[in-house]
Order: structure tokens, then C-alpha cells, then sequence
């Protein structure tokens, strides 16, 4: 019998949306603000902007931090975009060379969409699974569930 791969077509985009009974203002001020964002975030330990350039690109560090280890990448926020209607986006894009981390590299966004009872959050995302191929096997049926809830349960604010 063959081997199979995980192509990234039989990969689903990790999705979040939720209620925040807050404002977009509030919501966007923790989420985009470097210092705040670990403290509500279970995916990041730390965010540490490296160079801010043009149209608000925005390159940063990151880092997650297990007992005796600590897994760090680099991403760059691309911007953000407010429309007349009160929504707003941010985009990024994120990557690691670390070998026990499972992502590899990806990209995603954030939605924020001011409602009467506060803000609904969305975020896509989507990567390539890290770990090689252990990775690659455990990323649809444990690491993005694993993830998904991560990012669930972090949007409480």
C-alpha cells in the first residue's frame, strides 16, 4: 500500500467566530496591541514588533512558551482596512523555522464587525504543518481541533 499525503486541499482553514460583548474599538485595542494580545491569546507567550514600515506593515516576533522550551517565528501584520459600514480586517502572515513546532508557515485574518450586543469576531487561517511527517499526519485529526479551540476559548475576553 502507498503512502497517502495530506494535500493542502484535504486541509480545512481553521474558523472562529464568536460574540464579544464589547466594543470594535475595545475588541481591536487588545487584539492589536502587541503587549495586551498574549494576555488573552493561549497561542502566543509573546509579540514583539521588530519594524513598523509603510501602510502600516508591521514585522514582529512571536513566541510560545511550554515547560522547558519555547517555540519562536516571525510574522508581519499586512494591514488593516476599516470600511464605511464599521467593520474592520487585519491580515498577516506568520512562519517558523522551529522543527517541534507544529506550523510550519501560514497566513490569516481577523474581522471585527460592530453589532448591537458588542462585536462579532471572526478569524480565518490557514498553514503548513511543521513537525515534518508526524506533522503532517497529526495536523487534521489533533493539532487544528487543538487550535481551533485555542482560539475559541481566547476570544473571551
Amino acid at each position: 500500500m502507498g503512502k497517502k499525503k495530506v494535500a493542502a486541499a484535504d486541509r480545512k482553514q481553521i474558523y472562529v467566530e464568536t460574540q464579544i460583548g464589547a466594543s470594535l474599538e475595545e475588541v481591536w485595542d487588545l487584539s492589536q496591541n502587541p503587549e495586551q494580545h498574549p494576555r488573552w491569546d493561549l497561542r502566543f507567550s509573546s509579540i514583539v514588533p521588530v519594524s513598523t514600515g509603510d501602510q502600516e506593515v508591521t514585522h514582529f516576533r512571536y513566541g510560545f512558551n511550554l515547560p522547558f522550551y519555547a517555540i519562536t517565528g516571525i510574522g508581519v501584520s499586512l494591514g488593516h482596512r476599516f470600511r464605511a459600514d464599521g467593520q474592520a480586517t487585519s491580515v498577516l502572515k506568520f512562519s517558523t523555522a522551529n522543527p517541534l513546532s507544529p506550523i510550519r508557515k501560514g497566513s490569516g485574518y481577523w474581522r471585527y464587525v460592530p453589532t448591537d450586543g458588542g462585536t462579532r469576531f471572526i478569524t480565518g487561517y490557514d498553514y503548513d504543518p511543521g513537525m515534518g511527517h508526524i506533522g503532517r499526519i497529526l495536523d487534521s485529526h489533533l493539532i487544528r481541533p487543538i487550535l481551533g479551540w485555542a482560539i475559541a476559548c481566547s476570544v473571551v475576553l
